[in-house]
């Protein structure tokens, strides 16, 4: 799963990563699969985690304090 991780950093960047920062987000990123309706992080919860979706699809969304 790494692996379309760093292909889509070295698209977009102006060189590619060197072995030593391929290492770097290998260790930082830990594979996740959420299934469908399952949340990647709750009201109230603190965020302590960064996402890149690989297959797939997420949405945002907030609710006010009516409900709505």
């Amino acid at each position: 799963m790494h692996k379309k991780l760093i292909e889509y950093v070295n698209n977009h960047t102006a060189s590619p990563i060197t072995n030593e920062e391929e290492a770097m987000i290998v260790a930082a990123f830990q594979p996740k699969k959420l299934r469908k309706k399952q949340y990647f992080l709750q009201e109230g919860e603190v965020c302590k985690n960064t996402g890149f979706i690989i297959k797939g699809a997420m949405r945002q969304y907030s609710v006010d304090a009516k409900g709505v």
